[in-house]
């Protein structure tokens, strides 16, 4: 798996809820939520599957094993567990 280091966060979007809340209606729009696929050791406060909802500039685009995910600083996260 992919880590994060210091104050990165590793998140990927969140497109449906669990509870069955449809979040988004495909990729191309602008997610609402994010969650925590992985975090350096100086993030604290969140914990991984944290939903979180990010300012919307800052995040870098990778694709590991195929699948893409984003990185952002901590600094950018605006809240947590909103949705």
């Amino acid at each position: 798996m992919i880590e994060a280091v210091g104050k990165n966060i590793i998140i990927k979007p969140v497109f449906k809820e669990k509870s069955g809340v449809l979040i988004l209606t495909n990729e191309s729009d602008k997610p609402l939520a994010w969650e925590i696929v992985s975090m350096g050791d100086d993030v604290k406060g969140l914990s991984i599957g944290d939903k979180l909802t990010l300012a919307p500039y800052g995040m870098h685009d990778i694709t590991y094993k195929g699948e893409k995910y984003y990185v952002c600083q901590l600094e950018n996260v605006l809240a947590k567990n909103v949705l």
